[in-house]
This record gives structure tokens, C-alpha cells and sequence, in this order.
């Protein structure tokens, strides 16, 4: 039996009810299996990996997105069905196209300053929630990694698979943007964060006018609200900058933009990292990320 065949075992076993004919593997990430079953319910499984309680997590998550169904201005996914142990459970698939950088600058502009101004709206009703939401039944919350520990994974298991295929003027660039990263010392606030709110995870409505959903609250956590503007910088200074503009109009976090740019530095040598295994155009990145490392080195803290 394969993996899918499998997955759809547990489903059909678990809710006999479910009446589905085609059961296909969704895009894999590090911390789930998804199963489609006939492009209409999106079933994920969370992976056991030592020294990480991910079904913990997903009952934080799903206890987070029972919370935001009915107040967010943005759909969320919605569990109709959760298995018994509450280690698996499946939502209708939202409909929408991740929001890749170049679909967001073919968007009209008027419909990207309209997301923008959702997701604004958006990130100020979640970062209101208390953190308690995603506690695990032990009180626990998941906490963002601060910026010590970012730059201590990367001398520890990072840099030396990096070295291999930059140049020493790059390498050092990199070194030089996690040792900020660990400078920088606590945020002035912490709140409850989406923790990967990137492209594959926000949904443009197919009509292309706005959002159709945000998912995958499965990295939920107390941490700095600037980590969720990590991946605005892709679409561009003015996008992240009206976003950060909306979601704090009264300037009350001077430092949030700032925050958002080293931690999008991290993301990219992140995706360059990763090349070989996710679609990242490696020799772009290349290309960029000098000049982009650099303008975050020439900012003040």
C-alpha cells in the first residue's frame, strides 16, 4: 500500500461517512503529510519527529483556528472533521492561488493594496489573540526562536553547507546578518504570530481581487509581530512598507520594519539553503542577495 493509500485507510476508517473517490498527496512539508481527497477536503497529518511534539501543536492549532473562524476578515481553514485522538483532521480546501511575488505584481493595483490592507486587519486580530490560545494541555506555548539561537544554528549545522557554494565575501555578509540578528536582543512586545506566513500560505482569490484564505497556523507562536511581515519584502519595499503602515498606523513600533527586513534577510540565505530541495532559482538569489544583505547591514538597529 502506498502513502496515499494509507492516509486514505486512516480517513475512511475514521469517518465512514466520508464518501470520496480520489485521494492524492498534496504538496509536502517538513511538518505534515496532506492528503486532497477529490480536490474538495484538504486532510493533514501531522510527522512525529523526535524531540518535537507536532500532534501537540496541531491541537494548539486547531484550538487557535476555532477561535478566529468566525471574527477573522480573512477566511481560515475550518476542521469538520477531526480524528478521535485529534492527531489528524481535514477542512473543505479554500480555493485560491498561493501568492507567489508574481502573481502579487500582476494583481491590479488597487486589489494589492486591498490585500494589503486585509492582511493588515488581518495580523491586528490575530496578534490581539491572547497567546494562551495555542497553550498545549500542559500550559506550554510555542515560542518564535530568538535571534541567539537563529545564529547559533547557523555556525552549528548551517554555514559549513552554505560555504560550499558562495563566495567569502557572501559568507561573510550572511555571518554579519546573524550576528545581528542576535544583537538585536528582544522585541518591545510579543504576541501571538502566524509564524510562517509566506506565499503558499496566503490564497488569492480566483477572481484576483482579494484574498481568499489564509492556512497552515501549524507554526502559530508568541513571538516578535514583526516576524509576520518576514515575507512582504518579496513583493517589494512599497508592499511591505504600506502593510507595516496599516497594521501600525499609529506609529507606536517604530522598529517593526526594520525587525522584518534582518528577519527576511535570514529567510533568503534560508531559501538559498534549501535550493536544491524547493523551487528557489538559485542563481537569482545569488545575484540578489549582496546588494540586499548589504542595505539590511547599512540600517540601524
Amino acid at each position: 500500500m502506498d502513502e496515499a493509500a494509507g492516509l486514505a485507510a486512516r480517513i475512511r476508517a475514521e469517518f465512514p461517512a466520508l464518501a470520496f473517490d480520489e485521494a492524492v498527496l498534496g504538496d509536502e512539508g517538513d511538518d505534515h503529510r496532506i492528503l486532497i481527497l477529490d480536490d474538495a477536503w484538504v486532510f493533514r497529518f501531522p510527522r512525529r519527529r523526535e524531540g518535537e511534539d507536532r500532534p501537540a501543536l496541531f491541537r494548539a492549532e486547531l484550538a487557535l483556528l476555532a477561535r478566529l473562524a468566525d471574527v477573522s476578515p480573512i477566511p481560515v481553514p475550518r476542521y469538520e472533521f477531526v480524528s478521535a485522538g485529534r492527531d489528524f483532521g481535514g477542512y473543505r480546501k479554500i480555493a485560491g492561488e498561493p501568492m507567489r511575488p508574481a502573481l502579487f505584481a500582476a494583481l491590479a493595483p488597487q486589489a494589492r493594496t486591498s490585500i494589503l490592507d486585509e492582511i493588515a486587519g488581518f495580523l491586528r486580530l490575530l496578534h490581539a489573540t491572547p497567546p494562551t490560545a495555542i497553550a498545549r494541555a500542559g500550559g506550554e506555548i510555542a515560542r518564535e526562536w530568538t535571534g541567539a539561537a537563529f545564529r547559533d544554528r547557523w555556525i552549528a549545522e548551517r554555514r559549513a553547507e552554505v560555504a560550499r557554494f558562495v563566495d567569502a565575501p557572501l559568507l561573510e555578509r550572511m555571518d554579519r546578518i546573524y550576528e545581528r540578528l542576535a544583537a538585536q536582543g528582544s522585541p518591545p512586545r510579543e504576541v501571538l504570530t502566524h509564524g510562517d506566513l509566506s506565499d503558499d500560505h496566503m490564497l488569492v482569490s480566483p477572481g484576483r481581487d482579494g484574498l481568499a484564505g489564509i492556512i497552515d497556523f501549524g507554526d502559530a507562536c508568541l513571538g516578535d509581530p514583526a516576524y509576520d511581515l518576514t515575507f512582504f519584502l518579496s513583493y517589494g519595499e512599497a508592499a511591505a512598507r504600506r502593510l507595516a503602515d496599516r497594521y501600525d498606523p499609529g506609529g507606536d513600533d517604530p522598529g517593526l520594519l526594520a525587525r522584518a527586513r534582518l528577519s527576511h534577510a535570514r529567510f533568503r540565505i534560508e531559501q538559498l539553503r534549501q535550493a536544491r530541495a524547493f523551487p528557489h532559482d538559485t542563481a537569482k538569489l545569488l545575484v540578489d542577495l549582496p546588494a540586499l544583505l548589504d542595505r539590511i547591514l547599512t540600517q540601524p538597529y
